[in-house]
């Protein structure tokens, strides 16, 4: 420190040296230690002269909360100064682009664009609830001591299983605050809009909450269900309640809700408000009362066309229990391949799936919907008849109707289901029989769509069944005097001759009836005459009543299921024959693709439940941003009863050009805008707050491990390494522990280092010792040795 005197006194250090040696009378024989203490000092000069010779940590006091408080604001009033434009406009915005967001560059008369989603939301829950009220008040919450209590009364797995199951992902993969780096664009409306107005205080201060409480009014125990009794149904269906109420305050959270389904949707949305921010979590203060718009929010896969792996549906669930959907309607079978492994038939698989292994077991099966109903989802099977066949017939080839051209069969050409086949509806109504008891749900889908009608009008089989079909139809009064089976086997090739022999037999000597016989004698041939001199009229009328003919033997076959099975059976059917003039049974719910929502009318008058899927098909794709098309549609267009009349929706994601690989990334996060549609009110959102929204959806499905597609374009989303698939409930003990061991680690780490925020910087009251410092130390000490050994030599001397 004497040189660093000398210094500062503006004596070089050389000169002082020799002036000291000199006084002391040193001899030669000390130049060694001389020289080495040069070295030493110089060095000690240069570590002074950088003004890092500290040897010891800084002490400063930590700041109160009134500087806090003062710091924050300055930082608010330095942004605010920055993102003013002095008066000359904003040359920097947010500009809705096609389909997409992004920033808008303005000067003269020319525009430049940058792409670019909007900054996602932070603790917004999706879909939107019914009823959502939110304020600034923060909590915290411990992973290690939080926990979800539930009445030890209540017995049932699926709250049991829903508990372990949020546990896990409430605090595994929470959204994080963060900051976005467009937040640094200087004078515009872009830093603004990026900028979060954090209160770094409310999250110094905030209260802990320790536990989440929940209440339901009904359960049914597994153990002991019965599905004969209806009001104790341990599977979803179409009436079930899903409404919760959801509070969080000061006393903790409260789930309440009428049934099981209600608490698995209630315990979703909490799990989507939890955040985390400097390694904790926290929520806000929240009134939620939800319900859903519509009983019936679906999707459907098609795992005909490209066989989609177990594990990817799987996938699909865990994404529709995040967006509150309900029902999985599984396309099964196609002209492609029949996937479904049946043990009443079970060569439709073996001949007619992809390959032996590309199908589905009653394990398989068993598994999805066990999956499926712990999340509250139902689970539709749908065996598309009599179209969309041709995999059927691989194995059973006379199931399919034989196609002609110019009346000679073309070998190998087959179409829909053959009517005229009395063993196919046998088939069928055991194939049923077997799926019905199978699949665990009430409804089944029957397909019904883009039925190749003109095979069965080339097939002449089919045509002779028509025309009997035919006659009947427009004979009908007369025919209930004669008998239903008088004209059965006429055909339009028969001469008046043949008819009348075939008339004799049945003719009676009574005069009267011979009179009645006569006259419908005459009017079968006018009618047999007009046909020969119209085919556009057999070509008009044969596919309506041969359609109908099968729609009406099958459901005769469902029916005698229905009664033996103590749930029923409702069926559902695409719009096809309706739309072909077929007369359908009001009872059967029709599934409408190609008429958009203000067209249904007709359909709902004539008594049918309509599911909705129109302007839903998420497989019809192409570049950009696609949700918002999805979102503006409207299911509802014709005031219809809501849950009585529209039962609701699907989104479908057909799989011609869709691989299993694709699936995940095709279906969300545009489903999501579907969800949305389906649950929330119908009340009109603007599209910048929803794709705010859509984003952290989006992020909040990768972090739980879905390999979700983009949402608004150029975005980005903090995740986790880990994938949600190699998670299991074995490994709930080793992350409770590993829970305990980092919040162990983080408070030290917290008394140790200061905390550093955007706006307060914090400074630790414990040693800090740097690098540098040690250093510095070190050659201090040095120092101080070489000057106390030159001492000893000197006195040695003397």
């Amino acid at each position: 420190m004497y040189v660093c005197v000398s210094v500062l006194c503006n004596q070089k250090p050389r000169d002082h040296i020799k002036r000291f040696l000199k006084r002391r009378g040193r001899r030669s024989t000390q130049r060694v230690s001389r020289t080495m203490m040069s070295v030493v000092l110089r060095l000690s000069v240069m570590w002074c002269l950088l003004d890092i010779c500290q040897s010891g940590p800084v002490f400063r006091p930590v700041p109160d909360q009134g500087f806090i408080l003062k710091a924050l604001a300055e930082v608010r009033q330095r942004r605010a100064a920055m993102i003013s434009d002095d008066g000359n406009g904003e040359y920097i915005k947010w500009k809705q682009l096609d389909g997409s967001f992004g920033v808008e560059f303005a000067w003269g008369s020319t525009r430049s664009h940058i792409k670019r989603a909007l900054r996602s939301t932070q603790g917004e829950p999706w879909p939107k609830p019914q009823v959502y009220k939110t304020r600034e008040t923060i909590f915290t919450l411990n992973p290690t001591h939080f926990k979800i209590n539930v009445d030890q009364n209540i017995k049932s797995d699926v709250i049991s299983e829903a508990i372990n199951r949020y546990n896990r992902t409430v605090f595994e993969n929470a959204i994080q605050i963060t900051e976005e780096n467009f937040r640094n664009a200087p004078k515009s409306e872009v830093n603004k809009e990026m900028q979060y107005e954090r209160d770094e205080l409310g999250f110094i201060n905030a209260d802990r909450i320790r536990a989440l409480t929940i209440q339901v009014n009904f359960t049914c125990d597994v153990t002991k269900s019965n599905r004969t009794n209806v009001s104790c149904d341990i599977y979803p269906s179409l009436t079930s309640d899903e409404s919760y109420t959801l509070i969080v305050n000061s006393t903790g959270i409260f789930l309440s809700a009428q049934e099981v389904w209600g608490v698995v949707h209630g315990l979703e949305t909490f799990s989507q408000l939890v955040l985390q921010y400097r390694d904790q979590f926290y929520i806000k203060e929240t009134i939620i009362e939800d319900f859903p718009r519509f009983p019936h929010r679906g999707v459907l896969i098609d795992s005909s066309r490209h066989y989609i792996q177990k594990e990817v549906i799987l996938d699909v669930l865990e994404g529709m229990a995040m967006n509150k959907m309900n029902v999985l309607h599984w396309h099964l079978t196609d002209e492609q391949s029949f996937s479904y492994k049946s043990d009443a038939f079970p060569d439709f698989s073996q001949k007619g799936a992809y390959h032996p292994n590309m199908v589905y077991t009653r394990d398989d099966i068993n598994d999805v919907i066990a999956h499926a109903r712990l999340r509250g989802i139902r689970v539709i099977p749908e065996f598309d008849v009599p179209g969309h066949t041709y995999s059927w017939g691989l194995s059973y080839p006379k199931m399919l109707t034989q196609c002609y051209f110019n009346n000679i069969p073309v070998p190998g050409f087959l179409g829909p289901l053959d009517p005229t086949n009395e063993h196919v509806f046998k088939i069928l109504s055991k194939l049923f029989e077997e799926v019905t008891s199978v699949f665990k749900d009430r409804f089944v889908h029957l397909g019904g769509d883009e039925v190749n009608t003109e095979c069965w009008a080339s097939n002449p089989k089919v045509v002779e069944l028509f025309q009997a079909l035919f006659i009947k139809d427009n004979l009908r009064t007369q025919l209930s005097q004669s008998g239903p089976n008088l004209f059965t086997n006429i055909t339009t090739n028969m001469t008046d001759n043949e008819i009348s022999n075939m008339l004799q037999d049945k003719i009676i000597s009574n005069d009267n009836q011979h009179e009645v016989d006569y006259r419908i004698l005459k009017e079968v041939r006018s009618i047999i005459r007009k046909m020969q001199k119209s085919p556009s009229m057999m070509k008009e009328n044969l596919p309506t009543y041969i359609w109908e003919y099968f729609n009406n033997r099958l459901k005769e076959k469902l029916d005698a299921i229905a009664r033996d099975r103590n749930l029923g059976l409702d069926v559902i059917m695409w719009q096809d024959g309706m739309k072909q003039g077929v007369n359908i049974p009001k009872d059967t719910i029709i599934q409408v693709w190609t008429s958009k929502s203000h067209e249904i009318g007709p359909i709902l008058r004539k008594g049918h439940r309509i599911i909705f899927s129109t302007c839903w098909y998420l497989d019809s794709f192409r570049r950009g941003v696609h949700w918002q098309n999805f979102y503006n549609c409207e299911p509802n267009e014709v005031d219809a009863e809501e849950g009585t009349q529209i039962l609701g929706g699907e989104a479908c994601l057909w799989s011609e050009y869709i691989s299993s690989e694709m699936v995940s990334s095709m279906l969300w996060p545009r489903g999501s805008a579907v969800a949305e549609k389906l649950w929330s009110s119908r009340k009109p959102r603007a599209l910048l707050d929803v794709s705010r929204r859509l984003s952290e959806h989006r992020c909040r499905m990768l972090r739980r491990g879905l390999d979700v597609g983009y949402a608004n374009g150029p975005e980005y989303c903090v995740r986790k390494k880990t994938s949600r698939t190699v998670q299991s409930t074995q490994h709930t003990d080793k992350l409770t522990l590993n829970l305990a061991k980092d919040e162990i680690e983080y408070l030290i780490e917290k008394l140790r280092q200061p905390r550093i925020s955007s706006n307060v910087s914090y400074v630790s009251a414990v040693a800090d010792y740097t690098s540098i410092h040690l250093t510095s130390l070190f050659l201090s000490i040095i120092g101080v040795l070489a000057l106390t050994l030159m001492m000893v030599c000197r006195k040695q001397r003397r």
